[in-house]
């Protein structure tokens, strides 16, 4: 093999290994155990998430929120409400479109759809919508019938609600005749054939897909016999992992230790692309999003039987590495995990339970590197000491080696031409240019 593409080689792998770098890890509260669901959301318009949970069992049974201060730090627990029987999932939505987000929940135990309404930035008390859900296992919030307002949508033990919203805070109740006789197990949402509607996909004894048709939803049968998946799903998602434009599906199965993804052809129909993890040690939740800023979809869990918080990296085709390890938490409490950018810096943090912690990102921003000199270019490449840019933007050029450490960071870059005396020791370097509109690296070599 040539120096040059050894050198090449290394770069990469360079350039790789300065990605994802998580913080060390924050407890948010000690005491939040028992949680069943984490999500992120603005609930006081201060272009801040915060954290929303739900707990479970005797001492807990409530569901909450922690207010984002900023900069990655967050306030006490605020109690919305504490006399919940086993909350096990919640959503969130701005239900009567007054500009403020609002939150639902489900009561395994009372059989309840229950709403706390946000009322600039302060809460109701409970509102329960419906007490006749049998078994309420999950709830997601999205515009089924693309009328601009959130809807809800619940599964039960063996039915599939839908709950539409007149814009006003006022929701008719649908149930979906199942199709097949199953229990129902996980929900998630989104458009899987392009039709602009969100279609609905449940795992329950199989993986079963539900049409979605100007707002109507339906079972259908073909879509559903297209993903050949073990028995017993107990996690379903939606994301596009090979960067083609549709949604394609990660499930759990195999009795809660195989974690694989399905490729999707554009039209809603699955087949099995990759097995991630043969063994999965009963993953009950999952977050998919950009976990190194690199412009492609990364898996996010935790496995409770070995309480491991780890993370898989998308190659950017759909090819998923092995896990990386975040934290070891404890054995069989970690469960719950959640992603979003939590300090406004434009990279994904990651959330877990338990206890109730974060990690934010350390991961450099996201860089495009363009094969377009005319737009930015470094010579003579190897260099000395001395290198040209040239680029049609001004910015900040920040250059790091071959270990990740940052050498010089901010140097200001003109628009037109630039010299730089470096002094750099002979190795390989990473820059990173900087724009108000775009990112560019380029590997340097000193001789």
């Amino acid at each position: 093999m040539s120096h040059s593409k050894i050198t090449l080689i290394i770069l990469l792998l360079t350039y790789k290994s300065m990605l994802c770098q998580f913080s060390q890890r924050q407890i948010i509260d000690t005491n939040a155990t028992g949680i069943t669901e984490i999500i992120a959301t603005d609930i006081n318009n201060d272009n801040l998430k915060d954290i929303i949970i739900s707990q479970k069992y005797t001492q807990n049974n409530k569901v909450s929120y922690y207010l984002n201060q900023g900069s990655g730090s967050f306030g006490t627990q605020q109690i919305l409400g504490e006399n919940i029987t086993l909350p096990v999932s919640l959503a969130s939505g701005d239900f009567n479109n007054d500009g403020w987000t609002d939150i639902a929940t489900i009561s395994q135990i009372d059989s309840e759809l229950i709403l706390f309404m946000n009322n600039n930035g302060v809460f109701s008390s409970e509102q329960v919508l419906d007490s006749t859900i049998l078994f309420p296992i999950d709830i997601k919030v999205t515009d089924i019938d693309n009328d601009d307002d959130d809807d809800i949508v619940v599964i039960g033990d063996i039915e599939l609600i839908i709950y539409y919203n007149d814009a006003l805070g006022s929701f008719s109740k649908t149930i979906v005749p199942p199709g097949i006789n199953t229990e129902y197990y996980d929900l998630i949402i989104n458009d899987i054939d392009g039709d602009g509607f969100n279609d609905i996909i449940i795992g329950g004894t199989k993986t079963l897909v539900y049409k979605n048709t100007n707002g109507i939803i339906n079972f259908d049968l073909q879509r559903t016999n297209s993903i050949n998946e073990p028995s017993l799903v107990f996690l379903v998602d939606l994301s596009d992992f090979d960067n083609d434009g549709d949604m394609d599906l990660i499930i759990e199965g195999q009795n809660q230790t195989d974690l694989r993804w399905y490729k999707n052809d554009g039209n809603g129909f699955f087949s099995l692309e990759q097995i991630i993890e043969n063994n999965g040690f009963n993953c009950e939740s999952i977050s998919c999003n950009d976990l190194d800023n690199d412009g492609d979809v990364d898996i996010f869990t935790a496995y409770p039987q070995i309480g491991k918080v780890v993370w898989y990296e998308n190659d950017g085709n759909g090819v998923f590495g092995s896990q990386n390890l975040i934290y070891q938490g404890t054995i069989p409490n970690t469960k719950e995990v959640y992603s979003d950018d939590l300090n406004n810096d434009g990279l994904i943090d990651i959330i877990w339970s338990q206890e109730l912690s974060i990690h934010l990102n350390n991961t450099l921003l996201s860089i495009n590197e363009s094969d377009k000199n005319d737009i930015f270019e470094v010579f003579p490449n190897p260099a000395l000491n001395k290198i040209n840019i040239k680029s049609n933007f001004k910015g900040k050029l920040s250059i790091y080696n071959c270990l990740g450490q940052s050498i010089f960071r901010n140097l200001t870059v003109l628009q037109g031409h630039n010299i730089f005396e470096l002094n750099l020791n002979p190795q390989n370097y990473i820059l990173i240019f900087e724009t108000d509109k775009t990112h560019f690296y380029r590997r340097l070599i000193i001789h």
